[in-house]
């Protein structure tokens, strides 16, 4: 019998847990993808790159919402149940898609638009901040031990799939309307899709089943305690590690593929890309990316998840700042090659990341774990990257800016991965 392929029952839970957590993905990150057709609306300015700066600090006040909505959502898993925490937080990304979907412009209702914008993102970082680590967390307690890279892999090559499955309905409506049209009223339809699917995700996470793990402890529960205080006084270091990880996993992601388009748009110094072009690139560097990742995840289960993760934050150390290069200065092949060898090198990080947050931290406190260090990293170092980058291009008038701060984070990951001693996996 093959101890590493998964058996129906647990083909079942990781596909609802990946169906769920792209369906909320996707509702969030449709909001950078449009970032050029929005701005102007929500955050009218002058200068371009002000409104960018606008609509990616509302994109950043999400973000940053995520580490109190994983540990509100994370507190109620630990003690309560995955299983509702898992089902909250897909609807409470699903309502304000909606209302997006209907938000009156700055020209129509003036300081009221880019408000209650912010104020919908707030809501959605908080419902975020508790998917994916709990999709993480209910995924690994539902599976054996043998097959955690390959399961909770497809979560994150159904996370990518989301990101794809935007481009693609942007690509699309682009397509079918004329640009007025689509700036108009187009951009709309990608947020009420995304409002319609989350209903449907949720609908689906109400049938499954409780993890073993947490059935399993809470019977044998015999005191009151608070997750998050148990885990700063007793699981400090892992968190750490795990957030080290992570924070290379947000900033690549972001990077490379989210603010990428844009990047490529405002900042590419010769063989100026055409925007279809740009989108097009991105597609398939993503899919190529995604492909590795999953590869790369089920050889985890085999060859360890911490040698993979080393190999990846080594080769983004030392080939990020030749790749940016070929980024600003080559032709449109010359992009793909080096958008495609970014992205193969973060797949080794990507494949594993997930799967070895989870294994550092026990089931009594797995879900906080998980959700501290993952929207930790993710909305500071994540979220904030297009931020970020777009105002150190701006003040220091380099547009290699980007490649110095992934290099950054690719050091932080290798040294943090180095510390991990397998004998403190759970």
């Amino acid at each position: 019998m093959n101890t590493f392929k998964l058996k129906a029952s647990e083909l079942r839970v990781v596909a609802v847990a990946a169906l769920g957590g792209a369906l909320e993905f996707y509702d969030f990150m449709i909001f950078a993808f449009l970032a050029n057709t929005i701005s102007p609306q929500y955050f009218p300015a002058s200068q371009h790159i002000n409104s960018l700066l606008g609509l990616f600090g509302a994109f950043t006040v999400g973000y940053l919402a995520r580490p109190i909505g994983g540990l509100i959502f994370s507190h109620y898993g630990d003690l309560k149940g995955r299983k509702k925490a898992f089902y909250i937080s897909i609807l409470l990304m699903a309502i304000p898609s909606f209302l997006i979907a209907f938000l009156p412009n700055f020209q129509s209702i003036g300081f009221l638009a880019p408000i209650t914008l912010v104020l919908l993102r707030i809501v959605q970082g908080l419902a975020v901040g508790g998917e994916i680590p709990g999709a993480i967390t209910f995924t690994l307690e539902h599976v054996n031990v043998n097959k955690r890279g390959r399961a909770i892999v497809i979560i994150f090559f159904a996370l990518s799939l989301a990101v794809l499955f935007g481009q693609s309905v942007i690509a699309l409506l682009h397509l079918l309307l004329t640009t007025a049209q689509f700036s108009r009223w187009g951009w709309r339809v990608t947020f009420l899709i995304g409002a319609v699917l989350g209903v449907l995700g949720g609908y689906l996470r109400r049938n499954i089943s409780e993890t073993p793990s947490f059935k399993s402890m809470a019977n044998q529960r015999t005191e009151t305690y608070i997750p998050s205080l148990f885990l700063i006084r007793n699981h400090c270091l892992p968190m750490l590690q795990g957030a080290s990880i992570l924070c290379l996993g947000a900033v690549s992601m972001f990077l490379l593929f989210v603010y990428m388009p844009t990047y490529l748009t405002n900042f590419k110094v010769h063989h100026v890309i055409k925007p279809a072009d740009v989108q097009l690139l991105n597609s398939v560097s993503l899919g190529i990316f995604t492909v590795f990742m999953v590869l790369f995840g089920f050889i985890s289960d085999r060859l360890g998840r911490k040698k993979l993760i080393i190999v990846g934050s080594f080769l983004l150390l030392i080939f990020t700042y030749p790749l940016f290069n070929m980024l600003m200065d080559g032709s449109i092949h010359a992009v793909l090659l080096a958008l495609v060898t970014l992205g193969i090198s973060f797949s080794l990080v990507a494949s594993s990341y997930g799967a070895i947050l989870a294994e550092l931290f026990p089931p009594k406190i797995r879900y906080t774990g998980v959700g501290l260090a993952y929207n930790l990293a993710f909305a500071m170092f994540g979220g904030t990257t297009p931020l970020i980058v777009t105002y150190l291009i701006k003040i220091t008038q380099e547009p290699l800016t980007p490649a110095y701060y992934m290099m950054f984070f690719s050091g932080l990951s290798l040294l943090g991965t180095l510390t991990i001693k397998p004998k403190n996996l759970y």
